[in-house]
């Protein structure tokens, strides 16, 4: 069974929030520069949604939180969500897969796929709809549905279960290597591949690590 990530890992989902984030700052009349500004919403963004993964806000409640700590305080509820609602339909318009993607789903062809997300579940399966690959994937798993969220051991062992696979019969691909490769072996998974598609530092990784999806190669099914 060979599982896969989902944002950064099939759909590019840094540049769509880079280019949704340029247009949030043009309609927002931002004082700080674009640079600055950038460099606070990514913060913002991974800081709120940290606390959303450990359930302590909601996730509606994690963007109005970006918005306030970023743009305004002092936003009201609607004003906030209205603000994340034009930003979150420009994000939308930027969706796409890597161009590896369907090339690496094509030579996989017969194996069974799987998919391990956190997130929001109808969000991300909006994204696999959008993206046309909803009928890839023989299971989907997403932390809002099952209450566990990678690293979290859980997560990996129940899509194996919900495959009907031993975690040692199955794989894992994904671009965080804290979230994905760590978490997927120390969920006793045969292997958790760290896609690391931005030439981070390598320096005491734990291999296999893979620069493309076009490096994924299994034996035919």
């Amino acid at each position: 069974m060979i599982f896969f990530d989902l944002d950064d890992t099939l759909l590019d989902s840094h540049s769509a929030s880079l280019n949704a984030a340029i247009n949030l700052y043009k309609d927002a009349s931002i004082s700080m520069s674009l640079q600055e500004f950038l460099a606070s919403w990514q913060a913002a963004q991974e800081r709120q949604y940290s606390r959303y993964d450990a359930k302590e806000i909601s996730f509606q409640e994690q963007r109005r939180a970006r918005l306030r700590e970023v743009i305004n305080p002092a936003l009201s509820d609607c004003a906030a969500d209205q603000m994340f609602t034009h930003y979150q339909q420009s994000l939308e318009s930027h969706w796409h897969l890597f161009d590896d993607v369907l090339p690496c789903f094509e030579r996989l062809y017969g194996h069974r796929l799987g998919l391990i997300s956190n997130g929001d579940a109808a969000l991300q399966r909006r994204k696999l709809a959008k993206t046309g690959i909803s009928d890839m994937f023989n299971c989907v798993v997403i932390s809002s549905e099952c209450g566990c969220a990678k690293p979290d051991e859980e997560i990996f062992l129940r899509a194996c279960a919900l495959a009907g696979v031993t975690p040692k019969n199955a794989v894992y691909i994904g671009d965080r290597y804290d979230l994905d490769a760590e978490g997927a072996r120390k969920a006793g998974l045969l292997h958790g591949f760290w896609l690391n598609r931005r030439n981070a530092s390598a320096h005491k990784r734990t291999q296999p690590i893979i620069s493309s999806l076009n490096e994924l190669i299994f034996p035919e099914a």
